[in-house]
Parts: structure tokens; sequence; C-alpha cells
């Protein structure tokens, strides 16, 4: 019988071998990232090992896949499998010393600055960095030169054999090592142990396996509450230094009332009047952003006073923000009332984990009816407490959400389609419609905002106390050409509103950019920390915040905004060497700006994204 496809013109044995052999020593190199893990146990040991062999097993699996085809043109498979795994080999050793420098692997803003010669001339390599990076590729080029030499002149007895028995020796453990790491991680992220999960963040590409949302929907199981991770074997170092307090007589109660993707402009008097009229009485933040375009990237960065790229190591960890130690240290009662399950986004998990008793979030019902039960519950929880202990709550309200939650005779703006929204046919022409929803919604979270106001009024604390009023991110109705959120970095999906009323400020309209991660340092030093912002945020004091850059974050971008432009790295492969600039304005792309002009800002993001690891 003919065959149906043409004879390979090179053998298959002789680059099987070159692959194997190699990756062996790619292996060899992953092992390198074990090094920059602060400890091990013999468990997270051996799970950091599977799990790199793993990963670089999974790599050449992709290589072999690509050069396939190259089998049929002579010795173009095994030339072009010579160029691949020197520039992987070679990627992965840069990849261990920037992970070093950054504690971050290879991504869009590190290789700006690799790239960039402005860049480079803030960095200031050295000589040094550059002769071992030369030395190290002239090495793995002759060693590279020398096994392909030995690989060609096999001969095809010899050649088939050895690949035989190689395949012996290598296929099936690399394929139980694989499954077995898989199904470690998954049961370690099941039973909240942190311990081999954060190993993992060591190591390249890593492709992690989880089993929680499968357990918790046909099994009903949510993973128990998690012990606190010992700091030998933490990945971070939160806060840099003890936090350190001064006595004081009285502390002042603080509040911080939010509102799920209220956008700045929705502060206005047609549609916010309640807190349109605070704003007047207060600080008003006009150029305020969230440092993501989600809601937990957004609560992150306004908890931790980080930017939101540490959240997954934080989550890993489930390590909860250094705010509420402070205020529990200070004699602080604490009150979270939130209108949805803090179980997801995972609050629970990271800001409030060694908080829980705090928490309520048990509400039924429509978001607008959850967030009436969530006023109700506050105001009770407030008449129960004794107003000479500092006070301290967190408000959030889901209404504004989509699908834009009312009660239909509230229905200030029209039309709103009854309410109604029909996502499969949802198009820029439906825009108006969708905003007036939108409005209703943030009209009525206006009056319970007020409700909570008036509240701390009766309660006789209202001059007294600390007030902010945000969001989490904004939302878009295609002014930018989307529509929601996590989907740009336009000023409709990143502009937050802010309004913090400070006993003894007289009101003032602030037009300077301001973060989210700039209110954690405003309300330590109002609580009695004493260390510096550095110690243990990526912020400045918001009052005194002299910004000329911020960042934001969501699942697979980030982005640095300056006055007049945003520039967005992507994580994603095919965008990974394709960062986009674009105006604040209008969002459209800007080929005019040099991406080297915000050389400084990208460093410097890369800095504070890397300041809190070991």
């Amino acid at each position: 019988m003919k065959r149906f496809f043409p004879k390979p013109s090179l053998m298959p044995s002789r680059l099987w071998l070159y692959l194997k052999f190699n990756l062996i020593v790619s292996a060899l190199l992953y092992m390198l990232f074990m090094t920059l893990n602060p400890s091990y146990t013999v468990e997270t040991f051996l799970f950091t090992v599977a799990a790199s062999i793993s990963s670089i097993a999974l790599i050449y699996l992709i290589l072999a896949l690509i050069l396939l085809p190259f089998l049929y043109l002579k010795r173009t498979a095994l030339y072009l499998a010579f160029i691949l795994v020197i520039t992987l080999n070679l990627l992965i050793l840069a990849d261990f010393f920037i992970f070093r420098l950054y504690k971050m692997h290879i991504n869009p803003m590190v290789l700006n600055i690799i790239f960039s010669p402005a860049a480079q001339e803030s960095v200031h390599i050295g000589m040094a960095p550059v002769l071992a990076t030369v030395a190290t590729l002239t090495i793995l080029i002759l060693l590279e030169l020398l096994l392909l030499q030995n690989i060609e002149h096999l001969e095809t007895k010899r050649a088939r054999a050895l690949n035989r028995r190689s395949r012996l020796l290598l296929i099936l453990p690399l394929l139980l090592i694989g499954i077995g790491e898989k199904l470690t991680f998954g049961i370690a992220s099941l039973q909240n142990n942190t311990a081999i999960v954060q190993k993992a963040r060591v190591i390249p590409l890593y492709q992690p396996l989880t089993f929680n949302q499968l357990a918790k929907r046909y099994a009903g199981y949510v993973p128990p509450q998690k012990l606190p991770t010992l700091v030998k074997d933490s990945a971070l170092q939160y806060p840099l230094k003890p936090l350190r307090y001064h006595t004081a007589q009285q502390h002042p109660h603080i509040f911080i009332f939010g509102s799920d993707a209220t956008r700045a402009d929705m502060l206005t008097q047609e549609i916010m009047p309640n807190i349109y009229r605070f704003a007047r009485e207060s600080l008003h933040f006009t150029r305020h952003y969230s440092g993501g375009n989600t809601t937990r990237f957004g609560l992150f960065s306004l908890f931790y006073g980080l930017n939101a790229t540490y959240w997954f190591a934080f989550l890993n960890e489930q390590k909860g923000a250094l705010l509420f130690d402070a205020l529990k240290h200070q004699g602080y009662a604490i009150n979270i009332t939130n209108s949805t399950d803090l179980r997801w986004p995972e609050f629970r998990q990271t800001a409030f984990v060694n908080i829980p008793d705090t928490i309520h979030d048990a509400f039924a019902g429509e978001p607008w009816q959850k967030d009436r039960q969530s006023t109700d519950a506050f105001k009770q929880w407030l008449a129960e407490q004794n107003s000479s202990q500092p006070l301290f709550s967190f408000v959030f309200f889901d209404a504004p959400h989509g699908p834009y939650s009312y009660p239909k005779e509230q229905a200030h703006f029209l039309p709103d389609n009854d309410g109604i929204i029909n996502y499969m046919t949802l198009s820029q022409n439906d825009a108006p419609i969708l905003l007036n929803m939108y409005k209703n919604a943030n009209r009525y979270v206006d009056g319970l905002f007020q409700e909570l106001l008036d509240a701390l009024k009766a309660k006789g604390i209202y001059d007294d106390a600390i007030i902010i009023i945000t969001s989490d991110h904004g939302e878009e109705f295609y002014e930018f050409g989307n529509f929601g959120h996590n989907s740009s970095f336009s000023e409709a999906q990143t502009n937050s509103f802010l309004v913090v009323k400070v006993p003894g400020m007289p009101p003032q309209r602030i037009n300077r950019l301001t973060s989210h991660v700039d209110i954690v340092p405003f309300i330590m030093k109002r609580i009695g920390v004493e260390n510096p912002a550095t110690d243990y945020s990526n912020g400045f004091d918001l009052l005194h915040a002299d910004r000329k850059s911020l960042s934001i974050s969501n699942w697979n971008n980030y982005a640095i905004k300056t006055d007049k432009h945003v520039v967005v790295f992507s994580k994603k492969p095919s965008a990974l060497l394709a960062p986009e600039i674009r105006n604040n304005s209008d969002y459209a792309l800007n080929n005019e700006v040099s991406l080297d002009t915000f050389s400084p800002y990208i460093l410097q993001s890369l800095q504070e994204s890397s300041l809190f690891f070991k």
C-alpha cells in the first residue's frame, strides 16, 4: 500500500533526540528559578520541581508540533530547532535575571525598559551584565553546535535505538509528573494550601489548574478558612517595616461609602443631587482614578494602597490588607457591609480575610433591594455602637453595576425600556436607553448615600468623622468605542468619583491627578501610623499627592495614565510587543508620541510592582 503522506526528508529520530537532550538542559535552567523562592518544605520542593519540569515539557511539546512540517524539508527542521532552542534558553536566562530584579517575569513593560534607549539611560545596566549576556549566548551557541553535530552524524540504527530508549525514560515519567503536579496544585488551591500555591509564581509560563468553581457548583464545597501564611514561607514582604504608632487621645471615625461602577461625571445636581451637595461641602477630587477597571482590581488598590498587579500574589497567599491590622491596633470597631457576596470577587480571601466577623453580605433580591438591605444593616450596626470608640465602616452598593437596578417607580430618566437589557442584540444604538438606566440606578443609590450621612448626623458623629465616598471603577456607553467596563482604560471606565470630608478642612475642588492607592496612606496617617507610606503602599497621602502618572490594571492588561495619555500594555502574546499610546480625551490611538516619553513612568511602575516581593 502506498503511503498517503510523503516520507520525511529528515529521519524524525534525530530531531526528537535533539529536542529531548535540550529538554533536559532547559529543565535545569528552569530549576534556577527555584532559588528565588524564600524557603521550602519537602512537599513544596517536590511540587516546584515537578511544576518546573511539567512547564518546560509543555513548551517543548509545542516546539515539536511547530517543527513537524519542516521534517519534509531536508535538514531545515534541525536547523530551525537549533535557532528556537537557543532563543528559548536565552529567554529563560533573561527571565531569570529580570525576575531577580523586578520580581516579575518578562512582560511588555519590562520589554520596553530593555529596548528603549531612554529607559536604559535611567536603569544604568552597566557593562558587566552585557558582557555576561554575550558570554552566555556564545557558550549556548557553541554547546548547541556541538550537540547538533553529534546528532547529525549518528548512524540511523543508533539514532532510532536511542530515541526509542529515551522515549521510555522520558515520555511516561513526564506525563505522570505533569498530571501529578496539576492535581497537587488543584487540590492545594481547593484546600487553601498557600504554601504550595505561592511557589508556582516563580515558574515562567506556569499554567495552574484549579477545581474551586467546579467544587462549588457541583458539590457545594467552599474552601476552608486558611491558616495565615508563615512569614518565612511568604513571597511577600508587606509591610517593608513593622508599623509604628503614636499615641493619640482620640482617633477620628472613618467611613468609606461606595457604589459599583459609578463614574465621575455622574456627580451632577440632576443625577446625584445629594452627593453633589455633599461634594460642594467637602474635598471633591475631579481627576481621581481607580487602580483597575473592574471591581476586584479597583477595590484591591483602594484597601491595600498597592498597584493592582499585586492582586494575584495576595490572593494566592490570602494576605489581608494592612489597613485593618492598623485599625484593630488602634481600637476601632469595624463593619464591612457589602450588597453582594464577598467570596466573589474574593475579598473574604484577601482584604477582609482577618476580619470575617465584621462582614455583612448575606442579602437577597434584586441589586437595588440588596442595597436597601445594606443601608438598613449599616444603620442598625451604627445604632448599636458606642460613639466613644473610634468606628470604621465600609458600605458598598451594587445597583449601578449592570444590569442597572432600581425600583421602577424611581425611573427619573426615560426612556429606559422598563429596565430590561437584551444583551444578545445590544449595540451602540441602545446607548441612550442604557445610559438612562444607569443614571436611574445612580440616582437611586444617591438617596441611599444620603441615608447613610443622615444616620451619622443622627448619631452625632458626622462633623468629626472622615467620610470618603467613591466607586471601584467607571462604566462606558460607547463614548470611546466600548460598552461596560473591563474592556479599556478610557476615562469613562477608570475615572472614579471621589469626595472626602475631612473635619476642619474647608470645601475645595481638587483637579490634580490622584489614585485609589493614595487613600490608604491618607487614612494611615490620620489614625496614628508613623511609618512613611513607602513602607506599605505605592501611593501618597491623598491630600499631598503630586502625581505625574498612575497605574491601572485588569486581567490581561495594565496601563500607565498620565495627564494627557494612557499607555496600554497587553499580557496577551499576540500584543506583547505592541503597546498602545492613546489620548485621554477621546481614547484614540496616538502614533505621534514616542513610547520613550513614558519610560520614567514605566520604570517607576515596575519598581512599585516589585517593591513588596522578597
